[in-house]
């Protein structure tokens, strides 16, 4: 299955792009993309313009609703894919691997429309 990461949100507190933000030997973004290319059969990301920085092993998926909000973004994605997609937001860079994996694996053995951990 594919996997997609949220990052068009509007970052109004913060001034700039979460996805933007300094993460290990990068940023944000290209954490999670990184990771999840380790996992899954393609990586996209779903944001509301091209990004100025770099995004990872991913291909964008460019979100055209003027609204922000998570639930556009997911919209977006599931416009792209066949069946089944893991998404993340780009701010969680604390799941681990693993809980990724098993995230992924069981929502493969559900017949459920969704799973939301």
């Amino acid at each position: 299955m594919p996997a997609a990461v949220l990052a068009g949100g509007a970052s109004t507190r913060m001034g700039r792009p979460k996805a933007a933000l300094p993460w290990g030997a990068g940023n944000l973004l290209e954490f999670q993309t990184g990771r999840l290319a380790k996992i899954f059969s393609e990586v996209f990301v779903v944001v509301k313009s091209e990004p100025d920085f770099p995004i990872g092993p991913a291909r964008v998926l460019l979100d055209p609703t003027p609204d922000f909000g998570a639930i556009y973004g997911l919209v977006r994605v599931l416009d792209e894919v066949e069946d089944r997609v893991f998404v993340l937001a780009v701010d969680l860079p604390g799941l681990t691997h693993d809980l990724v994996r098993e995230i992924a694996v069981r929502g493969l053995k559900t017949p459920a429309v969704a799973l939301i951990p």
